[in-house]
């Protein structure tokens, strides 16, 4: 088909050379493409500083979190409380407090991705990254997924967070501490 356009609208000798399209002057082909250039561009500025501006408001970590450390690698996310307390694909927290995730990995790139609370970051060997959120509903449980290629296995690194009320969580926190105190 793509032949037969090409021979069906093929130029032929003595044939029209110019359409008859209205012809723009050059100034008006200039401002053609100077002006929407331009509101492009500064609507590209402007997005892009309104952007960097909530990225660092989002950056800035709340002081009353309660920071955690994750470890990952394939195929699993390793968490690791204050108190010692270590759980693998299960992240409990406590609904209300602002949670902080200190993350590395140990072996190769991987993204933690919560998307019931939008966040994801990214975790990689020999960096310590972060993320936060605020879980606001007890009773509640999140997928944690994986969104960067990690090897063959990828699709089955998965987890989730659960979601606590402030007692439960606190009840849990202090009998895991217990534990891990005397495992170790």
């Amino acid at each position: 088909m793509t032949a037969y356009f090409i021979w069906r609208y093929r130029r032929v000798p003595g044939g029209p050379q110019v359409g008859s399209a209205p012809k723009l002057s050059p100034a008006a082909a200039v401002g053609w493409v100077v002006i929407p250039a331009f509101v492009f561009l500064a609507d590209d500025l402007f997005l892009a500083a309104n952007g960097w501006v909530l990225w660092n408001k989002y950056r800035d970590v709340p002081a009353d979190r309660l920071e955690i450390h994750l470890e990952s690698g394939m195929y699993s996310w390793d968490y690791t409380y204050p108190n010692g307390v270590q759980t693998q694909n299960e992240l409990i927290v406590p609904a209300g407090k602002p949670i902080l995730l200190r993350m590395t990995s140990r072996d190769t790139l991987h993204s933690h991705f919560i998307p019931d609370f939008r966040v994801k970051e990214d975790s990689m060997p020999g960096r310590t990254t972060f993320l936060w959120f605020l879980p606001r509903e007890a009773g509640k449980e999140h997928i944690v997924t994986c969104a960067e290629y990690c090897g063959v296995m990828h699709s089955y690194m998965a987890g989730r967070v659960i979601v606590k009320t402030p007692e439960e969580f606190k009840q849990w926190y202090e009998a895991g501490g217990a534990a891990a105190k005397k495992s170790s």
